[in-house]
């Protein structure tokens, strides 16, 4: 799973692929498997450019009851000789 936009921003930009599957974190429990405790399930993705990292992009599923609530935060810098000539910082909470 990727960002449409990011993935369609960098596309566009020709600055990278994303490189690593998804890991996904097993539902969280609350203290003493409190059954009323939300489910966390947290996705990572890492950016890469001519294989080498450029970033992180970062998904957080809370689900409690019917509710459900995505945070993402997507970082990458691309440098040349030292020099940062790409960055992108995103945050969003839906």
């Amino acid at each position: 799973m990727r960002s449409p936009a990011i993935a369609m921003a960098l596309a566009a930009a020709g600055v990278c692929r994303f490189g690593a599957a998804a890991m996904s974190a097993p539902p969280a429990s609350g203290a003493g498997g409190d059954a009323t405790a939300p489910a966390v399930r947290v996705y990572e993705f890492h950016a890469l450019l001519d294989g080498k990292p450029i970033g992180d992009h970062t998904f957080r599923v809370v689900v409690s009851g019917a509710d459900r609530r995505v945070t993402s935060a997507a970082d990458f810098s691309v440098k040349f000789l030292g020099v940062d000539v790409y960055r992108y910082h995103h945050r969003a909470d839906e």
